[in-house]
């Protein structure tokens, strides 16, 4: 049979006689057939296989040397050793009847495996991380969960929640809501930062030992200086004149409220002029029914800006004002001025006085479109400071009575101010401004008190 190795071709033929060369050269034929075959020597326990080059049987200690598969079929037993793809990347078969090798796509249980997460990801959802973890829970970022015992730094997380949902989560006390309704009890509350509002009924409320006093509240403490002598400790029985005559004579003297006449209609018909004796009830109720004046302290306006500063708004009822001038100065040579007004504006006439400026000597002159500050061109070094009062002297015609002193503190000048001004209609506003309105106003503020 022909084959790789060694092909006789028909020799010797039968009957034919041999020569010694034609007998070497067939035993040379049957000694390369037998040199295709791997050497014994040396090469116990090895696979024999057909060399790269199809010429020849070698030995080998590996199944498949040029990455084509190997299969085997039946069991591969693997005693001891190592098992791998080369020898930088082997593994130890461990001699234990009931290990197996653990696969990528198959579902199998690991025991005492590290994972090393910088090369390996491991997914899955809450509910199967935590049957893997045996003696607790995983916290879901988006869960519903309890947590116990925890610390959440704040500088790195934000916790959210409803007021009733802290309250809840609050064991032993309640969260205080900014914008909530609630009583709050053994607190103190730094003024210098928080605001405190609510009504004067409100504060009288809060307060539960007496009652507040406002601004506007009229308090009268009279002296035995006001009564005169005569009055404090007499037994005598005084006239109703008396008593009109007295208690007139006490709101004269306070100072805030200027000089109150009492209407004869405060006191009822008989009073002024009487010489009958009255009753201490009738007394207690002709001073209860005795009007008072309400002082409200308005909001500073600053005046470092701006060619004009108003207070608009005020009340029909106001009979007297006190304007504050406080530090004001501006850049230009024009003349600051007050100037009232009503429904239709304000009024750039009809400002009948002067201003007179003492220095070292006297100047004055009347006023023009308003109320001066000076009689001659303004400066703007100058910082006016002072007030100037306004009285109601004639609601029938509306007109206004004005007076006061104002001084400069950057040189020696003093302008003493009176004038009056009738209105068209119900006063309701004044401005500070400057004569042609041009100059802007540049430092200090001015503030408007009223009185009802």
């Amino acid at each position: 049979m022909s084959n790789e190795y060694y092909d006789h071709n028909n020799y010797p033929v039968q009957g034919a006689q041999g020569s010694s060369a034609a007998m070497r050269a067939e035993l040379d034929l049957i000694e390369a057939g037998f040199n295709k075959l791997p050497v014994l020597t040396g090469n116990g326990n090895k696979l024999v296989k057909i060399n790269a080059g199809g010429t020849g049987l070698s030995t080998s200690s590996v199944i498949s040397e040029d990455g084509t598969d190997a299969t085997i079929t039946g069991d591969l037993y693997v005693t001891g050793g190592q098992i791998g793809q080369n020898s930088g990347q082997k593994h130890t078969i461990p001699l234990v009847t009931s290990d197996v090798f653990a696969l990528i796509a198959a579902t199998q249980t690991l025991l005492n495996k590290t994972i090393n997460l910088t090369s390996n990801t491991l997914t899955g959802t809450l509910a199967q991380f935590n049957t893997a973890c045996s003696d607790a829970d995983f916290v879901g970022l988006a869960s519903t969960q309890t947590i116990t015992n925890k610390t959440l730094d704040l500088a790195s997380n934000t916790l959210t929640g409803t007021l009733a949902q802290f309250n809840t989560a609050l064991s032993d006390a309640d969260f205080v809501g900014l914008a909530s309704t609630q009583t709050l009890t053994n607190k103190t509350i730094n003024l210098s930062s928080n605001t405190l509002t609510a009504t004067k009924a409100q504060f009288n409320t809060a307060c539960s030992d007496g009652d507040f006093l406002f601004v506007g509240d009229v308090v009268l403490t009279i002296s035995d200086a006001v009564y005169g002598a005569g009055w404090n400790g007499s037994l005598d029985a005084p006239s109703k004149n008396a008593v009109y005559d007295k208690i007139e004579s006490i709101l004269d003297g306070q100072a805030f409220t200027g000089d109150i006449t009492v209407p004869d209609e405060a006191y009822g018909v008989g009073w002024n002029g009487s010489l009958e004796v009255p009753t201490k009830n009738a007394v207690y109720d002709k001073i209860e029914s005795i009007p008072t004046a309400t002082i409200t302290i308005g909001t500073p306006i600053a005046t470092t800006s701006g060619t004009a500063h108003p207070y608009t708004s005020i009340s029909s009822a106001v009979k007297k004002m006190t304007l504050a001038i406080i530090g004001v100065s501006t850049n230009g040579t024009s003349i600051p001025i007050i100037q009232l007004g009503d429904s239709g504006g304000y009024e750039t006439t009809g400002y009948n006085g002067t201003v007179s400026i003492n220095t070292t000597g006297v100047a004055s002159a009347n006023h023009g479109v308003g109320v001066q500050f000076s009689s001659s061109a303004n400066a703007s070094t100058n910082v006016w400071h002072g007030e100037l009062d306004f009285t109601l002297a004639d609601p029938a015609t509306n007109t206004w009575s004005i007076k006061g002193t104002l001084s400069l503190s950057n040189t020696p000048l003093t302008a003493n101010i009176s004038c009056t001004k009738a209105l068209s209609a119900t006063l309701d506003r004044l401005q500070l401004t400057t004569v042609g309105g041009a100059n802007t106003f540049t430092a200090g503020s001015i503030n408007l008190i009223t009185q009802q």
